[in-house]
């Protein structure tokens, strides 16, 4: 993957695989992926090593269970059975309290998937006896494929899994296994056939090599893959597992390998040191970009604008909101701030640009930006299973309100997903949905509703301020500086700018919504669509830089390209405040 990955992968896709070797090598790529599941990662899709998280989740099992048996055994010696059932419950209790309150947690943390291991404990103890009854066996048996079929293809990106969503298939493999102890069924014949033996020995190789094969691929090709594309990948990933199996992983397994246990363990920790070395070399060199042409690299690096423009105005909590530890942006001599910034992401990607124009115009503010949290006042968001952040607006509205010398506030989100209740571009997402005091049930129609109360309720919180609603960024279909970079890199002429049809029509709504919302509330609206798109197509890049720094956050190129936006704003709120204020600022 590494060695693929030097050839193929950009900067930030590098120094990211560099990460999930290293996490890998220690067990812990679980961990890392749960880490990393936050709202500026990138596509879970194109991670080569994202398969092995289960992995890791089986070593971190077999390394803690052994030594909880011990420490069983040493205290209570006929309970440890007991101990088992209970470990079993608790943990398949976890796991379905926790798909409700973290569900990326309760899938990547050991905890919320002991329980699966944990059943073949169960079934190794014997605690269900037997099944004497041949026809009740023969039932068991297909009742347990039935499971695992139904649960292959009834279940979907939006199934809570695991907690009851994994006991499906988990119940349906104990119940095969389970079946055929006694006697010999119809489902063990037909397992124990020549070919499912077969592919009883390659599972392992082939796991290592399916998901690698398919990340590349898709990697390469900049679109999604056909049915017929991926039978042919995993034909070829079957082959490579073959190969693997044989030349690989058999001559080093069991008594008669090719050698002995020490050299063997010896081996294995070089391998894990070298692979260690290469994982952390790769991630501290930002993914090594001196490997590409500059003019790839220049567009490539937008991609790490994606990341916070000041990290640590970005994030806050409420709490810190509260207590006044804000940060300050634009022309920071100035006595007291007379702006602030009220978003979500959008709003600090647009950062760099409003900090120059609010320099020229000798105005300091304050940032109250927060990674995909709606700038709406008490709105419940169905995707975030916390109330921080309706917690966090509402503490950073009661702080600006608190501070009379801000004069105008930017209110700045991603208006169209708030209101449609979808995710366009590289990423998808649907069923966003959102809800208040109001609502009765989640649904689109209430998306919309919910959409236009909260704006209305967020605009009428700063009365006697000057507002600025910036709206309509295009949402571009791919992530930008990897498929521009890729189109460079491989010469190829890929069109990756949207539509400007397709953007009206998704701004369409939010668009009307403002312009009447505007009138009635006596608010700017700042769009940046009109800015950023010409007649055709609203371009992805420009002078051969991206203006994004993935799919539809601008990068620091695409935010000086509205930059004249933000400076009229100040203009014209210099042009109406009061005479000493205005001398304050501009002193």
């Amino acid at each position: 993957c590494c060695i693929t990955a030097y050839f193929l992968f950009m900067p930030l896709d590098f120094k990211r695989l560099g990460a999930s070797v290293a996490a890998m090598t220690l067990f812990a790529s679980n961990v890392l992926f749960w880490r990393q599941s936050g709202y500026f990662d990138a596509a879970a899709d194109l991670k080569p090593l994202l398969h092995t998280w289960s992995l890791a989740v089986e070593e971190q099992f077999y390394f803690a269970f052994p030594i909880v048996l011990l420490f069983i055994l040493r205290l209570r010696r006929n309970r440890w059975r007991t101990v088992i059932i209970m470990s079993f419950a608790v943990s398949f209790a976890w796991s379905v309290w926790q798909v409700a309150a973290d569900p990326t947690a309760a899938f990547y943390l050991p905890l919320a998937r002991a329980w699966e291991l944990l059943l073949g404990s169960l079934l190794a103890l014997s605690v269900v006896p037997a099944i004497e009854r041949r026809s009740l066996n023969e039932a068991a048996g297909i009742l347990g494929i039935g499971l695992i079929a139904w649960s292959v293809w009834h279940f979907s990106a939006v199934t809570p899994f695991p907690g009851i969503g994994a006991l499906l298939p988990c119940a349906g493999a104990a119940l095969i296994i389970h079946s055929g102890i006694r006697e010999t069924t119809l489902v063990s014949r037909m397992l124990s056939a020549r070919a499912p033996v077969f592919l009883g020995l390659i599972p392992y190789s082939l796991y290592l090599w399916h998901w690698p094969v398919i990340v590349f691929a898709k990697y390469l090709s900049s679109e999604e893959l056909g049915g017929p594309k991926v039978a042919g990948l995993l034909l070829c990933a079957m082959l490579a597992a073959i190969l693997s199996w044989r030349f690989v992983e058999s001559p080093f397994r069991g008594i008669n390998g090719v050698c002995k246990r020490g050299m063997l363990f010896a081996g294995a920790a070089a391998s894990m040191l070298i692979s260690m070395t290469v994982g952390a070399a790769i991630y501290l060199a930002n993914g090594w970009p001196q490997r590409l042409p500059p003019d790839v690299v220049e567009l490539a690096m937008a991609a790490f604008d994606g990341r916070a423009a000041r990290p640590e105005c970005h994030q806050k909590s409420p709490e810190e909101v509260r207590a006044g530890r804000v940060c300050e942006a634009g022309y920071l001599p100035a006595d007291t701030p007379s702006f602030a910034i009220l978003g979500d992401s959008f709003g600090m990607s647009m950062l760099p640009a409003i900090e120059s124009a609010a320099y020229e115009a000798r105005q300091k503010g304050v940032v109250l930006t927060r990674g995909g949290c709606y700038p709406l006042l008490d709105v419940r968001d169905h995707n975030q299973n916390t109330s921080a952040c309706r917690d966090f607006v509402r503490a950073s509205v009661d702080f600006i309100s608190g501070q009379t010398s801000i004069q105008s506030v930017l209110i700045i989100g991603r208006w169209t997903s708030a209101a449609e209740g979808t995710r366009v571009g590289a990423q998808k997402l649907s069923n966003w949905f959102i809800t208040d005091e109001e609502s009765n049930r989640p649904s689109y129609e209430e998306n919309k509703k919910v959409f236009v109360r909260a704006l209305e309720r967020t605009v009428l919180a700063f009365a006697g301020r000057k507002v600025f609603v910036v709206s309509s960024v295009p949402e571009q279909k791919v992530d930008v500086p990897r498929v521009a970079s890729l189109n460079r890199y491989l010469h190829r002429d890929l069109d990756i700018s949207l539509d400007r049809r397709e953007f009206d029509e998704r701004q369409k709504f939010v668009r009307e919504v403002l312009q009447d919302m505007a009138r009635r509330l006596h608010f700017d609206v700042l769009d940046v669509g009109r800015h950023l798109c010409a007649q055709d197509a609203c371009p992805a890049t420009r002078a051969s830089v991206s203006l994004y720094s993935d799919d539809n956050h601008l990068s620091r190129a695409g935010a000086m390209e509205v930059r004249g936006l933000f400076a009229s704003a100040f203009e014209a709120v210099i042009s109406t405040a009061p005479p000493t204020r205005r001398s304050a600022q501009l002193r």
